[in-house]
């Protein structure tokens, strides 16, 4: 009798202790979803959980050691609760958002290893976060990311972040040794004790702080591009007046070429545009203005902007303003442009009987080959191609066509194949 209520009992336990959800396996959410258990939702250990799609968790959620959880693809996903990670992985990419404005981030493993936090081109917004992990925290911001915290950061061993590009607002201060919040450079611990570069901002250097964190959600929940977000952020978020620009914008993009930059742009609609201003960073922190460009002032229909600039750096970071005829400043876009390695400026090409044999010598990216005949039609491709190739049983005495591509850049050969 009694091993049997034992075994009631171990029974019930077991299902005491395993009722509110888990994912056990590697999981994609890829349609909007909604997970509620007071209980708390747990991602078991070691296991990937990616989240593709809008999903909403009424309740706190618990990273259990090794666990994984990637949030992509644009997804929004709300959590009514806090977010805990033990020796765990959150990462934020692809523009989505991670909403925690009512609960915290937990970082609260054991010491067995660093608890991470990885956004790239994406915004993580909570109230709290703490940071008591025994091991070390490391939150990662790249590509334009946003970090917002209503009210406080506080933790006890030391917390590293690191990115060279986004934006952090802090309602409330930081509390804790060993602060290094300012993605790379001395800060101190954003209390106005020292001066913070333009990627943080803090209440000890914006009276509206709380008012930027506010406006700032509201514009990332909605869809507000989160470039212009971080721009605001940087520039100082004055967003009393919104997004509602005198341009509106249609794209703004530079290419880079052998020594030179060429940089365009387009509106739908102008008013009030006075002109157009270029600035230019090598860092993404330290702005020059290097152009000037008139506008239209007043426009309906879509016009085309061309400026171009010198190549001086491997990486360069372009900036667009534009000013009204009252003076405003608008801060409109920024894009970063890289030197691309010429892959293609030697090739070398052999002919053997009626075969092409193409060395690559710059092997640094993958190849496509398309061949011609010299009236214009195709003859075969070739995609994936590393550091050689060789086009065989072509037909005597023709004349033959290759345009060959490596990321961006395009050549073009012609090969005769003599009998």
């Amino acid at each position: 009798m009694k091993s049997f209520f034992l075994s009631i009992i171990l029974t019930l336990l077991m299902h005491c202790t395993y009722a509110n959800i888990h994912f056990s396996v590697d999981q994609i959410i890829s349609t909007p979803t909604t997970y509620t258990d007071a209980d708390g939702i747990y991602i078991d250990a070691g296991v990937t959980l990616t989240i593709s799609s809008d999903v909403v968790f009424n309740g706190n959620v618990t990273l259990l050691n090794g666990a994984k959880l990637i949030i992509d693809n644009g997804a929004k996903v709300t959590i009514n609760g806090n977010i805990n990670l033990n020796n765990s992985i959150l990462e934020i990419k692809e523009k989505s958002i991670l909403d925690v404005i009512s609960g915290q981030l937990n970082l609260q493993g054991d010491g067995g290893s660093t608890d991470q936090v990885i956004v790239d081109n994406s915004a993580l917004i909570v109230k709290e976060i703490h940071a008591q992990n025994l091991g070390g925290h490391e939150i990662t911001l790249k590509n334009n990311s946003v970090l917002l915290v209503e009210d406080f950061i506080q933790y006890n061993q030391e917390l590293n972040t690191d990115t060279t590009d986004g934006a952090i607002v802090v309602g409330g201060n930081v509390q804790g040794p060993n602060v290094n919040l300012d993605f790379g450079d001395a800060c101190g611990d954003l209390n106005g004790s020292e001066a913070c570069d333009e990627f943080e901002r803090s209440s000890a250097e914006l009276s509206n702080a709380s008012q930027l964190i506010e406006k700032a959600r509201e514009e990332l929940l909605k869809g507000t591009d989160l470039d212009a977000v971080v721009d605001y952020i940087q520039s100082g978020g004055e967003f009393d007046d919104g997004y509602d620009l005198p341009v509106e914008l249609l794209y703004f993009k530079g290419f880079a070429k052998e020594n030179t930059i060429d940089l365009h742009w387009a509106t739908a609609t102008e008013t009030n545009s006075d002109y157009f201003v270029i600035y230019r960073s090598f860092d993404n922190k330290h702005w020059t203005k290097v152009d000037e460009i008139e506008a239209a002032g007043h426009s309906i229909t879509k016009i085309t902007y061309y400026n171009q600039q010198a190549l001086e750096e491997e990486i360069q970071y372009y900036r667009l303003h534009q000013i009204d005829f009252n003076g405003t400043e608008h801060i409109l876009g920024k894009v970063m442009i890289q030197k691309e390695e010429d892959n293609l400026s030697n090739i070398q090409l052999i002919t053997y009987q009626n075969n092409i044999n193409l060395f690559f010598l710059n092997n640094t990216l993958l190849k496509e080959v398309v061949v011609y005949d010299v009236n214009g039609r195709y003859v075969l491709s070739e995609t994936n191609i590393g550091s050689e190739m060789t086009i065989s049983n072509l037909s005597y005495n023709k004349v033959y066509i290759l345009r060959i591509r490596s990321g961006s850049q395009v050549t073009v050969r012609k090969v005769s194949i003599l009998q």
